[in-house]
């Protein structure tokens, strides 16, 4: 680590990667330091800086946009506050219909960002003749503990990487479950930010970790660039660790492509898909045409006398797999499955 500390590597943003958006996802259980860490990040005081230097750093916090949604609108959706099973009044169900909308009005704020900087790119000669004074960093702090959930800020990314140069990456502050649990009581109940035990235990047995993969293209192509955070309870302590291992981060994935953001493939012709569709059936429905005809074959050679019968097994099955495709397993499960189901119906 200390070749990155040299001063010739603490580059701008624009020497690497000329202009651009940097959105970086912070992941983990609540009470985990994501907060202080994206507060430090995009705080102007203090004595951390950035390798990677940005014009802009932009904090979306995902609890403070439920905070503000039940703030501005006390009955949200008219509904009035209902307790859950937990008696200390922390957790309700207008809360958690503010932490429905919190995630839609999260991802607006990111598109408005992207938006901003389209303004700034579409005055600029080429797509990636920007000043690194246009550079942004976006953090986006949630517990993100599905895979489902990163993908869905990738694809929101995937919207506008065309127009800019969008890098994504995911760093995950892995705090032990009994040390979130821990800060997470210790939070005020009027902060609105303590969460239930059961909903703990909830996001702590769903968890996801980001799947790192070898092949190319890689299936999940939003978690190829990731960094996993150990914490302890030395909060500030470790604090600072993981800060200068972003910092370290955010420097080597500004010159990384696997940071960068791709366009999605684009849609398939419903027409290919259907033809595709029609030639697998084919292929199958003549597999099975012939592995019929060579248990007729069979049939003959045991008893001769049912070679009619066999022969017409053969020719009312056919129609069936045909005509009532959707129907037939085989057209879900396994070759053996298919192959027993046939083998049924021929002998009956």
């Amino acid at each position: 680590m200390a070749a990155l500390e040299d001063s010739s590597l603490k580059l701008s943003l624009g020497a690497n990667n000329p202009g651009g958006v940097f959105v970086l996802l912070l992941c983990g259980l609540p009470g985990s330091g994501k907060s202080t860490i994206a507060e430090t990040l995009s705080s102007t005081e203090g004595n951390f800086s950035l390798l990677v230097k940005f014009n802009r750093v932009v904090h979306i916090e995902y609890d403070k946009v439920a905070q503000n949604i039940i703030s501005d609108n006390p009955t949200v959706l008219n509904k009035t506050t209902i307790t859950t099973t937990d008696s200390d009044g922390s957790f309700n169900e207008q809360s958690l219909e503010a932490w429905r909308i919190s995630r839609l009005a999260a991802v607006e704020q990111l598109e408005g960002e992207f938006k901003k900087y389209c303004e700034i790119a579409s005055t600029a000669e080429e797509k990636y003749d920007i000043d690194s004074s246009s550079s942004v960093l976006i953090v986006m702090d949630d517990n993100f503990h599905l895979r489902s959930m990163r993908r869905d800020i990738y694809r929101t990314c995937q919207k506008y990487c065309e127009r800019i140069h969008i890098n994504y990456s995911i760093v995950w502050v892995d705090t032990s479950f009994n040390v979130c649990c821990e800060r997470n009581q210790r939070r005020p109940l009027d902060s609105g930010r303590r969460i239930p035990d059961h909903v703990m235990h909830n996001l702590y047995e769903k968890m996801e970790l980001p799947k790192i993969e070898t092949k190319s293209p890689p299936t999940t192509c939003w978690e190829q660039s990731y960094l996993r955070l150990e914490s302890s309870n030395d909060y500030e302590g470790t604090t600072t660790m993981m800060l200068e291992q972003i910092n370290q981060f955010l420097l080597l994935t500004s010159m990384s492509d696997a940071a960068k953001v791709i366009p999605p493939p684009p849609p398939v012709d419903p027409e290919i898909l259907e033809q595709e569709r029609r030639a697998t059936l084919e292929s199958r429905i003549h597999y099975f045409d012939r592995l019929l005809r060579t248990w007729v074959g069979q049939v003959a050679k045991i008893n001769r006398k049912k070679v009619g019968h066999a022969n017409l097994a053969r020719k009312e099955i056919l129609p069936k797999l045909r005509s009532q495709q959707e129907e037939y397993s085989y057209t879900t499960t396994t070759f053996e499955d298919s192959f027993e189901e046939i083998l049924q119906l021929f002998i009956a």
